[in-house]
């Protein structure tokens, strides 16, 4: 088992705290969206607090996975296409030399340069998700 070193360590504490704050601003605002605060009845107000943390929940899964992704290299064929034909080379007639030789030389070097994710964006979005499915079970069983 690998340990993780402070800078690592801190790397992970900031992205948590960043999504965490992502996921109170949304969850705030979808309450406000809702009307929460002059609603009197419990089963609504439930409800209300179900949907205001599966909204920023599924957005923040969506972006922990497409960054899940992207460091797989699911990406890289579009990448390659955007720095083969860059607007710069499409519309202007003394085009700058081509970067990469292949998609294969494209690969290597983004394999050389690492490629990271968003772990925190993943979970942050996956706890609220839970979170949401608890409050539903609730609401339905009120």
């Amino acid at each position: 088992m690998s340990k993780i070193n402070p800078e690592e360590k801190r790397k992970y504490i900031i992205g948590y705290i960043i999504c965490g704050s992502i996921l109170i601003a949304g969850i705030v605002s979808m309450l406000f969206i809702r009307q929460v605060f002059s609603q009197t009845d419990t089963k609504s107000v439930i409800s209300a607090l179900s949907d205001s943390f599966l909204v920023p929940g599924v957005l923040l899964m969506g972006v922990g996975g497409l960054s899940k992704l992207a460091a797989l290299g699911a990406y890289d064929t579009i990448g390659y296409l955007f720095s083969r034909f860059s607007f710069h080379s499409f519309w202007v007639t003394g085009a700058k030399k081509k970067k990469y030789d292949s998609l294969y030389d494209y690969k290597q070097e983004k394999d050389q340069k690492g490629r990271s994710w968003l772990p925190y964006a993943l979970w942050t979005g996956v706890g609220s998700c839970m979170v949401s499915v608890i409050l539903l079970i609730i609401y339905l069983s009120i």
